[in-house]
């Protein structure tokens, strides 16, 4: 379970706790590429209940469709969780600027 929201690191994880800023937006976005699932908030004011935590939790853990996410999470958490890799395309990625 991640809170800081980062994509990234949430690939790491298998469930976003999304308080602030882009959380929300990530946290719909994996879960729409069936990588993680969100936590259900009320419609009224974006809060998410104790019940709700649980129940999403329980849902990964013990589902079939949660099991099926943790592999695809891996998956991708392969790739963003190579720390060489990671820091070898943001040096790529400040190159393009120097020139």
């Amino acid at each position: 379970m991640s809170e800081s929201g980062s994509a990234f690191e949430t690939l790491q994880m298998d469930m976003l706790l999304p308080f602030v800023f882009n959380q929300g937006f990530n946290a719909r976005l994996l879960e729409e590429k069936s990588v993680m699932i969100e936590v259900k908030r009320k419609e009224e004011d974006g809060s998410f209940s104790r019940n709700g935590i649980e129940m999403s939790i329980r849902e990964v853990i013990v589902s079939e469709e949660g099991r099926e996410l943790k592999a695809r999470a891996r998956k991708g958490s392969a790739v963003f969780g190579e720390w060489k890799l990671h820091c070898s395309n943001i040096r790529n990625f400040y190159r393009v600027f120097e020139k």
